[in-house]
């Protein structure tokens, strides 16, 4: 008995080494990524800056050589700042992913939507053949701002400190009842409505 007691033992302490061992590894690997968002942080807020330099530069050059505003000047202006816009939406996308962990999935939409407008606002219509990009650029953005709308629709509300599903009607009526209305019982398991 007091060899299998003693080979317990060592189980016990080799699975606390691996344990240990596997928390270290992933606190290594954690600040590995945080370094690297850091990293890609800086870089992105150094693109922006710079973009923003050049559409001032921009700005300037063009009031400075005309004194009535063209047509491309106004979508040029209009490009440059929409590409800060996205810029911007990015650096907000890593910052959020950064203190919460969690992807984001309505600030990509929010991105590609722009980025589908930026296309149809800089867009030259004197072209032949763009018949064909405007549906599809209609599309896309169709498809975006469906897409947004579902996901804001599948969004949680919280009730009571727990998390219910917006598409639960019940779970998600207003909470604006008073105290002489009775308040909703939860249905029982299916499995125990049977008996």
């Amino acid at each position: 008995m007091g060899k299998n007691e003693g080979k317990g033992e060592g189980k016990g302490v080799m699975i606390k080494e691996v344990r240990e061992a596997q928390t270290v590894l992933l606190k290594i690997i954690t600040n590995i990524q945080l370094a690297i968002y850091l990293v890609m942080m800086i870089l992105l807020t150094g693109v922006v800056i710079y973009t923003v330099y050049q559409y001032l530069i921009y700005l300037f050059t063009v009031f400075a050589q005309h004194s009535v505003l063209d047509i491309d000047a106004i979508l040029g202006a209009f490009s440059f700042f929409l590409i800060i816009l996205i810029g911007l939406e990015l650096m907000d996308t890593v910052k959020s992913f950064v203190t919460t962990h969690k992807v984001n999935v309505n600030i990509f939409i929010t991105l590609a939507l722009i980025a589908a407008c930026r296309k149809i606002i800089v867009l030259d219509l004197g072209n032949e053949g763009d018949d064909l990009e405007l549906i599809g650029l209609g599309i896309i953005i169709f498809a975006l701002a469906a897409g947004y709308y579902i996901l804001k629709k599948a969004d949680l509300c919280i009730i009571d400190g727990t998390k219910q599903d917006k598409s639960d009607k019940n779970a998600c009526q207003s909470t604006e009842k008073t105290d002489d209305q009775p308040q909703p019982q939860e249905d029982k398991p299916k499995s125990e409505n049977a008996d």
